[in-house]
């Protein structure tokens, strides 16, 4: 669990709250989404908190779709909270939600937390592997490689 001054309660486990502040044009766009990468990769939901963002260009939607991709290959949850006019206007024109039907926009953190709380509880983490060490099979007298029955080696 960790705190955010912006909240309450400390966030759930696996929940990720990132802030993004000020516009993002190219460079900042670029290193926003390439902190958020960073951070997300263990992470079970992301909510990005966009209310500080007043303006996005193209460049950010390239930024921001680039790491909604990794995220979405990492299978995480991906809230949008607080997007404002011009950013939305610009998804929106882009069908960003449309390419991206698994990422939800939402007018609060709160909301936003509330989703990815849900979302983890529905959906809990397996359990973990056994730790026993397995039987190899037996394949005393089956033949591999051409005939050759000289046991195998293999290095871990």
């Amino acid at each position: 669990e960790e705190n955010h001054p912006q909240l309450s309660r400390p966030l759930p486990k696996g929940v990720v709250l990132y802030d993004v502040n000020g516009p993002l044009f190219f460079g900042a766009a670029q290193r926003a989404m390439n902190a958020l990468g960073a951070i997300a990769t263990r992470a079970r939901a992301v909510i990005l908190t966009l209310d500080g963002v007043p303006a996005m260009d193209s460049t950010g939607l390239v930024a921001l779709e680039s790491a909604l991709e990794d995220l979405t290959r990492l299978k995480c949850l991906i809230v949008l909270a607080g997007l404002q006019s011009q950013p939305r206007s610009v998804l929106e024109r882009a069908e960003f939600f449309e390419r991206y039907p698994g990422v939800l926009a939402v007018d609060t953190v709160e909301a936003a937390i509330a989703l990815a709380e849900a979302e983890i509880d529905r959906n809990p983490l397996p359990p973990p592997k056994s730790s026993a060490p397995t039987r190899a099979p037996d394949l005393s007298g089956q033949e591999c490689g051409g005939g050759n029955t000289a046991p195998a080696r293999h290095r871990a």
